[in-house]
This record gives C-alpha cells, structure tokens and sequence, in this order.
C-alpha cells in the first residue's frame, strides 16, 4: 500500500465521521455535547464540546506521532 492509498483511506474515514457528527447535529440539537464551550474560532464562532475534544484528540495523536509539530498548524483554529 502506497503513501497514497494510505492518505486515501485516511481521506475516506474523516469524511466517513463527519457525516456522522452532522447528522447527529441534526438528529440532536440540544445535545449537551453540543453545548458552547466558552472558547471560539479565530473567526468569533463558538466552538461547541465536542469541538474540544476533537481537538484535544487531535493534537494529542500528533504530538505522539511527531512531538516537533504544533498541532495548531495543522488544524482550523
């Protein structure tokens, strides 16, 4: 399996959970998971829980991947 076919599958999965969490946004509104955070996008936008812990989730498996790369250059802030 290529580089490639790798970044494909990778591709593939990240499209595949974020239909999931859209359609739980939809399905569930008022969903604590939903809740603001109190923290926001560099843009003003509010970023809800579940925001934070893909974040979290995120830049700790980089960090354990590749300790010299910050996390926020790879990820919308």
């Amino acid at each position: 399996m290529g580089a490639g076919h790798a970044i494909a599958i990778e591709q593939s999965t990240v499209a595949g959970l974020e239909a999931q969490l859209e359609m739980f946004r939809r399905h569930h509104p008022d969903s604590p998971v939903l809740a603001d955070s109190g923290q926001r996008f560099r843009d003003g936008k509010p970023k809800d829980l579940a925001r934070l812990a893909f974040e979290q989730a995120f830049d700790r498996h980089l960090n354990g991947l590749r300790a010299d790369v910050n996390p926020l250059d790879h990820r919308h802030d």
